[in-house]
């Protein structure tokens, strides 16, 4: 895993704590703003993904990433 990778998880982990404590109502309006950003940006996300998925395909012929994985990452609009 790269150090930025690590930073990042690091960052989250000690946000977690104090956000734990942060009222229902807030909490409820930004799951609401995040909703209303990926349905606004429903395309852009699945082209992007779509890019995602055909470079995790190379990797996955090279063995370097399992089929299973792959199958994950797919965003639809299901998903």
């Amino acid at each position: 895993m790269s150090n930025d990778i690590i930073t990042k998880v690091k960052l989250a982990k000690s946000a977690s704590i104090p956000l734990a404590s942060v009222r229902g109502t807030i909490k409820n309006s930004a799951l609401a703003a995040m909703a209303q950003a990926l349905g606004s940006n429903k395309e852009k996300i699945i082209l992007a993904n779509t890019k995602d998925i055909a470079a995790a395909e190379k990797l996955a012929e090279a063995g370097k990433l399992s089929r299973s994985l792959v199958k994950r990452l797919k965003v639809d609009e299901i998903k």
